[in-house]
């Protein structure tokens, strides 16, 4: 009976080393007037966040029960330290600590500076490129040029206008790869495109960057910049890719697919940086899913499951920033999409009947990688954040 009643005794214990895995940016950019957040679920690794306590300690912002927040004034310009230590019932499960840098309001104000952002479907269409188009137009910002071959769904490009580089679907070797014949103005049956199902065919069909030279296919960075950009290079080019590379990865074949991805990355942004030498060049992780399984069965099915992706996305900007600190021959600055976004209120949604016997209404997500554009917004504050950091130093 003694023997018994000791080895209860000693079982809280073994389970209390089971530690929560955390992660965070180097850097949490701030701006006056924009707010700024951490939400809680998006920096730990686990199924269920509610089963933690969040405590953060900073002089700045507010530590609420999902996420902490932060408005700064200008007053509140500077650098402040961030610490957060997660409980569980057994003690202290995890902690971690970084730096929240406010920018003024008005870095960069006076200057002009040509943007490209480069991207899948999270960064093509109306989403937050176009709302950071939105964000430099106030007098209090640099004077801004989009750079990009595309702006909404077989919309050209207007001059002084918001434009981009996002391919729907695409991953770091499409943008290496994708060279297909440039379609005719008919199918093949015979029906004429529309002069915007024309300009969407072109955009998918061939990477933009891809030309092809005696008969060989190369990366050919400067040709785009001849093409869009009057022959230079833009001033800032960001880029935040990933979602699509890692997306069916397993916990398996997460470091065979995460070594792949990182290989056409390095080809990527090689010839990227030979070719814009002096451009700041900012690498978004990309953000997490929504915060329910119900966008991925309306999306997939019975196919994927939303806590495998979490778990992909959580374990690609942690091992992007490792690969980045460790070296970081192209002189990218990392962007952290991944904190600011708000994954259970601001992703699409729509009332239904909880059930067919229970004319009740709840919401449910209906999407599962792409936000509502309030999400959008989101992320677009965060590159703002990021951006006007920039004109500081």
């Amino acid at each position: 009976m003694k023997k018994h009643f000791l080895f209860l005794l000693c079982l809280p214990v073994v389970l209390s080393a089971t530690k929560l895995q955390l992660f965070l940016p180097e850097v949490i950019y701030a701006v006056p007037g924009i707010e700024t957040n951490v939400y809680f679920d998006n920096i730990s690794k686990t199924i269920n966040p509610s089963a933690f306590v969040f405590d953060v300690d900073c002089a700045k912002g507010e530590n609420l029960e999902k996420r902490w927040r932060f408005t700064p004034t200008d007053k509140e310009a500077g650098s402040y330290s961030w610490k957060i230590t997660v409980w569980d019932d057994n003690g202290i499960a995890a902690s971690a600590q970084t730096r929240l840098i406010v920018s003024p309001r008005k870095a960069g104000v006076g200057k002009k500076f040509s943007l490209l952002t480069i991207g899948d479907s999270l960064t093509n269409g109306l989403s937050y490129p176009v709302h950071l188009f939105k964000l430099l137009k106030t007098p209090e910002d640099p004077e801004l040029e989009m750079v990009g071959s595309y702006h909404l769904a077989g919309e050209p490009v207007r001059e002084g206008g918001p434009a981009n580089e996002g391919h729907a679907g695409w991953r770091w070797k499409t943008y290496l790869n994708q060279y297909r014949r440039l379609p005719n103005a008919v199918d093949s049956q015979g029906k004429a495109l529309s002069q915007a199902q024309l300009r969407m065919a072109r955009h998918y069909a061939r990477s933009p960057f891809l030309v092809e030279k005696n008969g060989k296919r190369q990366l050919d960075f400067q040709a785009y910049f001849d093409k869009y950009n009057g022959g230079k290079a833009p001033d800032v080019i960001t880029i935040m890719l990933g979602t699509n590379d890692i997306f069916y990865a397993t916990d398996e074949s997460f470091e065979k697919v995460c070594a792949e991805t990182f290989r056409n990355m390095d080809t990527f942004l090689g010839a990227l940086r030979k070719a814009a030498p002096n451009s700041v060049i900012g690498l978004a992780t990309p953000p997490p899913p929504s915060a329910s399984q119900d966008g991925f069965g309306k999306m997939h099915g019975c196919k994927v499951i939303r806590w495998q992706i979490k778990k992909n996305m959580f374990n690609y900007a942690k091992a992007l920033t490792q690969k980045i600190n460790k070296s970081n021959p192209y002189k990218v600055s990392l962007i952290p999409v991944f904190i600011n976004l708000d994954c259970e209120n601001n992703y699409p949604a729509k009332l239904e009947n909880i059930n067919a016997r229970n004319q009740k209404k709840m919401l449910r997500h209906y999407q599962n990688v792409h936000p509502a554009k309030v999400g959008y917004d989101q992320i677009g504050d965060t590159f703002y954040c990021w951006l006007k950091y920039q004109f500081t130093k």
